[in-house]
């Protein structure tokens, strides 16, 4: 990390709020609200995973999660100091292949919205009310994509403006996994009959100047954000295992804490 980059997390990290004594934990971040959900079955366990780098406290760890828009957990070990992000949550049977380490505490980040959360993963950015996550961790075809995506309250995304487009290029980009996993991310077009339709519905027309140049070609039935042709949509085969992204319809629906453990910190 260079200089100006800890100068740039120092000053985040002023802006944590834990209140330790309520047993909650508040993070706000880029004028957003996070909380946290510790997973106690995992205390002292560590999944297969690798360490991200040495970090001094669990609040750091926290922070470089939520810098990371891939982020949905975040492993501490208080004995050696390490952080270990990871892009999808903890879950219960992660106990069977995990092996005993003592020291080590598990958090999952729920982004707040005000009236309700929004599932571990997800993000909200200004545009159009969208809230995104980014599965890359396991691929899959477009089908069980979708299906993962439905199961979280959301849907794949629909592309139908060049701003979220930008918004999509210039968050791959910027972040190292995913502008290095694969050429493209399924997204929520695919074909009805003789055209690309969105999932609600809406038709994906093949003019429309989001395709990339002399797509869609006809030999794919699902779409594809595609970084090798311009970060601009393309035809693909469903049954090839993409990673793929999911946006929540936040404004209309939101979801509840999971109903075991707590936030906290400690």
């Amino acid at each position: 990390m260079s200089a100006m980059e800890s100068q740039a997390l120092i000053r985040k990290l002023l802006a944590v709020t834990c209140l330790i004594a309520v047993a909650t934990c508040d993070f706000q971040f880029n004028t957003k609200n996070f909380k946290l959900y510790r997973l106690w079955d995992m205390d002292d366990r560590m999944p297969p995973f690798s360490p991200l780098s040495p970090i001094t406290c669990k609040e750091e760890c926290a922070m470089f999660c939520l810098n990371d828009v891939t982020c949905a957990a975040f492993t501490y070990g208080e004995y050696v100091k390490f952080c270990m992000m990871t892009p999808e949550i903890v879950r219960p049977y992660d106990v069977s292949i995990s092996f005993s380490l003592p020291g080590y505490t598990h958090y999952s980040i729920y982004e707040d919205i005000g009236d309700g959360i929004l599932p571990p993963g997800y993000r909200t950015f200004n545009v159009s009310k969208l809230a995104l996550r980014f599965h890359y961790y396991w691929p899959m075809n477009w089908t069980d994509a979708r299906d993962t995506c439905d199961s979280e309250g959301g849907r794949l995304l629909t592309l139908d403006t060049e701003q979220k487009r930008q918004l999509l290029q210039d968050l791959i980009i910027s972040n190292k996994d995913l502008s290095t996993t694969g050429t493209g991310l399924f997204v929520g077009g695919v074909v009805n009959g003789t055209e690309f339709y969105w999932e609600d519905g809406t038709l994906l027309a093949s003019r429309d100047p989001l395709w990339a140049t002399s797509q869609p070609t006809g030999t794919g039935n699902c779409t594809i954000l595609d970084r090798d042709k311009g970060f601009r949509l393309a035809d693909g085969d469903c049954s090839l295992k993409q990673p793929y992204i999911c946006e929540h319809l936040h404004f209309e629906t939101q979801s509840s804490l999971p109903s075991v453990g707590r936030y906290s910190l400690t």
